[in-house]
């Protein structure tokens, strides 16, 4: 289990603003997925509170956090399966300023949480994929394809890369699966993008 934190980042946000603590679960490929019994996110007040855990992927809790700009906070996972095993991970959140780059994290933040939690889990040839797909009158693989393609880099230019550990950082299982299946499907593409384009 990890959270979506960054080593050397902390997450910003507002004083007197909401921000999603964000952890799940990602098994490597042949690894089963957890049944867990129990989840809690403790926001670092000391008072953990229970949590939707019936999909592992996706373990959640909105917090208000108010104080000084800088002031640090450290909220922590925990989450218990059905052996008895327990899982822990912490994530790191940072008082930011009142201004348009603290803003601006915060949507990334919450785009990125967004993309995983809408990714569709597939296998190609056996190995595991995802998918997005945009709103578009496409058909479904351009479709799929236009949806893909831009959640990936969303993930890259946010320094969630393929080469990343998956156990330390959820995002970069997305990363891959959304890579294996572009790598998969490129070639279906068909000519119904330039036809879309060419009556702009």
């Amino acid at each position: 289990m990890c959270s979506s934190d960054l080593e050397t980042l902390s997450h910003e946000v507002e004083s007197g603003s909401s921000i999603v603590l964000q952890a799940a679960f990602v098994s490597p490929a042949g690894t089963p997925m957890p049944t867990l019994t129990s989840a809690t996110w403790d926001s670092g007040d000391g008072n953990p509170v229970a949590i939707n855990f019936s999909n592992p992927r996706v373990l959640e809790r909105a917090v208000t956090y108010t104080g000084a700009v800088g002031q640090p906070f450290t909220a922590t996972v925990r989450a218990v399966d059905t052996n008895g095993k327990i899982y822990t991970d912490t994530m790191r959140i940072k008082i930011g300023p009142v201004s348009r780059e603290t803003k601006v994290n915060m949507a990334i933040d919450k785009g990125l949480w967004y993309l995983h939690k809408t990714m569709t889990q597939l296998t190609v040839d056996g190995q595991p994929a995802g998918r997005w797909a945009n709103e578009s009158g496409y058909s479904a693989i351009n479709n799929q394809l236009a949806g893909t393609a831009p959640a990936v880099q969303a993930f890259e230019i946010n320094n969630h890369r393929p080469s990343g550990d998956v156990t330390r950082d959820p995002y970069v299982d997305d990363v891959r699966r959304g890579l294996r299946f572009l790598m998969s499907t490129a070639g279906q593409l068909t000519a119904e993008n330039t036809i879309q384009q060419g009556a702009n």
